[in-house]
């Protein structure tokens, strides 16, 4: 067992060290034996101070580390200067084995904040795998994920014959998921897979949110394909073959990944925890604030964020026995990537005279990339019905 430490140094023109992003990825994605391979940190900060990483490789040799490069973008707003940097180091990593192995208890702390992630699952192959020329794959952006914490799923087509045709065969169930898909556009677009050139097409996408926790499947989709062999997506003739080539007709399944969903931690969650997940904002509206006795009193709220709004009621925030519930009702709208808005309308009928002064509410959550429960603060506006009964 290896802990490995690395100080990586970060400069900037500004910044105070308030918050810091992390992206791991492994180059290749499925490394082989005796071969080396790298595992990649991109860190963007604010700070000037520096990073400081640790990580377990197992049973896995570090070989050295190296700086791939930096960018900087730097803003000017309300009169004040904010540079932000992200750099990359890049860990040269080696196995004389192959099979499944984990780099795990990866560690950052800027500036006396530290960021835990999660581990990182290697498979390590006995030797290359030449792609087909014609496979599906399903790809999320990592590996673990908490319950009701939002999951990109892609089912992606690569090829490298042209294509004419393709059907849907079987889509993947996704058992124990709450689903949200996408409409694709069908565009199409080129890539590198392993070196070699590839057409990548989104074929079935969508937003799930796992229920409970544990391993589950991603199953898989099979599609029917009609190609021509030999002409590629770069083929200068565009598709037509002269008689050089037939159209021919293949099945093709994706094999089904596993991912890790996390109990949300029952360290520091707070009471009224609303159980979302991610960073959310909720705007809240009143027609008017003052009502006289039996006047319609219409609330509008509207609550924007990354969590299972699908399923999320909105809490009792007014309660007084004056206050008599007449029709409410909500609509949904998913947004581009992961984010949606649920927004709830509801009427009351002022029964008799009432003063509810405005106060401050706060909307919890919890945050995956912080690994923390957090909240967002709005203003309840005051109310008061006047008149007689």
């Amino acid at each position: 067992m290896k802990i490995i430490a690395w100080m990586v140094f970060i400069f900037t023109l500004s910044g105070y060290g308030l918050a810091f992003e992390v992206v791991t990825e492994l180059k290749p994605s499925e490394p082989v034996r005796d071969q080396p391979f790298q595992l990649i940190f991109k860190i963007k900060t604010d700070s000037k101070k520096d990073a400081y990483i640790t990580f377990n490789s197992g049973h896995i040799d570090v070989q050295g580390k190296s700086r791939l490069g930096e960018m900087i973008r730097t803003t000017f707003v309300n009169g004040k200067l904010s540079t932000q940097r992200e750099i990359s180091y890049a860990y040269e990593l080696y196995s004389t084995k192959s099979g499944f192995y984990r780099i795990s208890d990866i560690r950052i702390e800027v500036d006396g904040k530290e960021k835990k992630l999660p581990g990182v699952n290697v498979k390590i192959l006995d030797r290359a795998v030449k792609r087909a020329p014609i496979y599906l794959a399903v790809e999320t952006d990592k590996e673990q994920y908490y319950v009701g914490e939002a999951i990109r799923v892609n089912y992606v087509l690569y090829n490298k014959y042209k294509v004419n045709g393709l059907d849907v065969v079987k889509f993947p169930k996704l058992s124990g998921f709450l689903k949200r898909f996408k409409n694709q556009s069908g565009r199409t677009q080129k890539v590198t897979r392993k070196g070699e050139i590839f057409e990548r097409r989104e074929i079935y996408s969508g937003t799930l949110f796992a229920t409970k926790p544990g391993d589950v499947l991603l199953d898989s989709m099979t599609m029917r394909i009609q190609y021509l062999k030999g002409m590629g997506s770069n083929d200068p003739f565009g598709g037509f073959a002269f008689g050089f080539s037939r159209p021919q007709v293949m099945n093709v399944s994706n094999p089904g990944i596993s991912i890790s969903i996390l109990p949300l931690p029952e360290t520091g969650k707070p009471p009224g925890f609303t159980g979302l997940v991610g960073k959310h904002e909720i705007e809240y509206k009143v027609n008017k604030h003052k009502f006289l006795v039996n006047e319609a009193v219409e609330f509008k709220v509207s609550i924007t964020g990354e969590g299972a709004l699908e399923n999320f009621e909105l809490p009792e925030f007014y309660n007084h026995p004056s206050l008599e519930s007449f029709e409410s009702n909500s609509d949904f709208t998913a947004l581009d990537g992961k984010r949606s808005t649920k927004t709830f309308d509801s009427t009351f009928l002022a029964r008799g005279p009432l003063d509810i002064p405005a106060k401050s509410l706060k909307l919890r959550y919890f945050d995956p990339a912080d690994e923390t429960y957090k909240f967002t603060e709005f203003e309840l506006p005051a109310i008061e019905v006047v008149g007689t009964l």
